[in-house]
C-alpha cells in the first residue's frame, strides 16, 4: 500500500506523481513568487480600487493537511502493529504445516506461518478506514509496492518463512515506520504554518478592509500618514510570511523520504486542490489589496501637499 497521500516510497510516489505533473515555473516557487514583493509595485501602481477577498486557498489546504496527518498517523499505527506481528513468529522453531491428507503423492505443505503473516498484513495495513478509496491493492501489489517485489512473492506465493524472510520483513516494516513518522513531522510543520499564515492574514485582512471604509478626504495629513505606516507594516509582513515561505519550500523535502526536489513534496500533498503553493497564493492575493489600499492613501496625502 502506498503511504500518505497516495504513497510515499520511490516507486509508488513516481507511480501516482506521474498522474500530477510538476507546476509551471511559476507554480514551482523557482524564484519568481520570492521576488513578488519586489515586483508588484509596478505592476498594481495603477489601482485606485481596494477589492479584498476572503481566504480561499488556506481553509482548504488545513483540511487536506488534516486529513493527511490522520491518514498517515493510521498507516503508521497499522505498520508498527504488523511489525509486532512479525517479531512474535519464530522462523527457525518447527511450525505445524497445513495441506491435503497424505496420499503417497508428492505435494508442498504450506507453512501456516506464511498465511499468519498474510493475515496480520491484511488485518493492520490493508485495514486502514482509507485503504480501498486511497489504494484498493492487492496483497500481493501492496507489499511489492511497500516493500519490494521479492519480499511480496516470498511472502505471497513462498512455502516456507525462512530467517532472511523474516529480516527482510522487519527491516521494510521499521522503513515504512521512518517513512511515515517523517511525514508526520513535515506534515505537523506545514499545518502549523497554513494557521499561523491565515492568521496574520486575517489581520493584515481587517487592516485593510478599514482603510477601505475610511472618509480618507475628511482626514488630515497626519491621520493619513499614520494609515500609511499600518499599510506599510502590512507589506512588511507579507514580504517576510513569502520570502520565509519559498526558503520552507526549498528545504521541506530534503527531511522527508521519497521527495527529490523543492517543489514536488508541496504539489504532491496539495494535488487534489485548485492551488498546490495555497500560502504563496493566498499572500500574494492579499498583497495586491494592501498595495492598492497603500496608492489611494497616498493619492489623498498627494492632495494635501
Amino acid at each position: 500500500m502506498p503511504v500518505g497521500i497516495a504513497g510515499f516510497g520511490t516507486t509508488t510516489m513516481t507511480r501516482l506523481y506521474s498522474q500530477h505533473p510538476p507546476p509551471n515555473a511559476e507554480a514551482a516557487c523557482t524564484g519568481l513568487e520570492c521576488i513578488l514583493v519586489d515586483v508588484l509595485p509596478f505592476f498594481w501602481i495603477g489601482l485606485f480600487a481596494v477589492t479584498l477577498v476572503a481566504l480561499t486557498y488556506l481553509p482548504q489546504a488545513i483540511d487536506q493537511c488534516g486529513e493527511e496527518k490522520r491518514r498517515t498517523a493510521a498507516e503508521l499505527n497499522a505498520f508498527t502493529q504488523f511489525g509486532t506481528q512479525v517479531e512474535k513468529i519464530e522462523s527457525s522453531t518447527p511450525y505445524p504445516v497445513a495441506g491435503p491428507p497424505s496420499t503417497g503423492r508428492h505435494h508442498t505443505p504450506v507453512d501456516t506461518r506464511l498465511e499468519t503473516l498474510q493475515k496480520a498484513y491484511k488485518q493492520t495495513v490493508m485495514a486502514v478506514p482509507h485503504y480501498r478509496e486511497e489504494y484498493d491493492d492487492s496483497l500481493e501489489v501492496s507489499v511489492a509496492e511497500e516493500f519490494d517485489t521479492q519480499t511480496a512473492t516470498a511472502l505471497v506465493s513462498g512455502t516456507q518463512l525462512t530467517p532472511a524472510l523474516k529480516r527482510a520483513l522487519l527491516y521494510h516494516t521499521e522503513r515504512a515506520q521512518t517513512d511515515r513518522r517523517q511525514l508526520l513531522r513535515f506534515l505537523t510543520r506545514e499545518k502549523d504554518a497554513l494557521e499561523t499564515t491565515a492568521n496574520t492574514l486575517r489581520s493584515i485582512e481587517t487592516t485593510v478592509a478599514a482603510v477601505r471604509e475610511y472618509p480618507l478626504p475628511e482626514y488630515s495629513f497626519e491621520e493619513l500618514a499614520e494609515l500609511w505606516d499600518q499599510l506599510r507594516h502590512c507589506t512588511k509582513q507579507i514580504s517576510h510570511l513569502l520570502r520565509n515561505r519559498c526558503t520552507n519550500i526549498h528545504t521541506a523535502a530534503k527531511r522527508v523520504t521519497g521527495f527529490s526536489d523543492p517543489w514536488s513534496l508541496h504539489t504532491y500533498l496539495y494535488h487534489p486542490l485548485e492551488c498546490r503553493h495555497p500560502i504563496l497564493a493566498e499572500t500574494a492575493h492579499l498583497l495586491e489589496s494592501v498595495l492598492a489600499a497603500e496608492h489611494r492613501v497616498v493619492q489623498s496625502m498627494a492632495t494635501r501637499i
